[in-house]
């Protein structure tokens, strides 16, 4: 092997093991959610559709679904809490999967990046129909990435 090709081959491996230390090094932030939080797991993925970091898919299973006359609906929402942003209602399927993809053909797209923006997570109980253009206080899965991880996500 030609030493340009070890050197390569060196730097990318270095570059696959600095993820995962940083990632070793945060711990994680619970969201508070109620004692009579559903059940259910999964991640929401910030992607890259139209520009840098623009989209976020949802992936969940095990969801217990909504109450007659309620929705799940999911929410992005800034270091300081002041702005959100609706990713839209989120569907159980029969499975009790959830398989949502908030992106440049979403309602209320805007292009901006996301990591750039918010640090939290939420999916919220909505009322059907809902008036309020707002996420409600009913909180039923979450996560916040800490202030001092996210500050250096937002660096790479």
């Amino acid at each position: 092997m030609s030493r340009s090709k070890f050197i390569l081959l060196l730097a990318l491996l270095t570059l696959l093991a600095v993820p995962v230390a940083v990632e070793a090094q945060t711990p994680p932030q619970a969201v508070l959610i109620s004692a009579d939080a559903p059940a259910g797991t999964g991640t929401a993925v910030i992607w890259d559709d139209q520009s840098l970091s623009d989209s976020i898919t949802t992936s969940m299973a095990g969801v217990t679904p909504p109450a007659e006359g309620t929705a799940y609906e999911g929410w992005l929402v800034s270091d300081d809490g002041e702005a959100e942003m609706s990713v839209g209602i989120m569907t159980v399927a029969i499975d009790g999967s959830i398989s949502h993809t908030f992106g440049s053909a979403s309602e209320g797209y805007t292009g901006e990046n996301l990591i750039a923006g918010f640090n939290t997570f939420v999916i919220t109980v909505e009322s059907v129909p809902d008036d309020d253009p707002g996420s409600s206080s009913n909180v039923a899965f979450g996560y916040s990435v800490p202030l001092d991880g996210i500050a250096h996500i937002r660096h790479l």
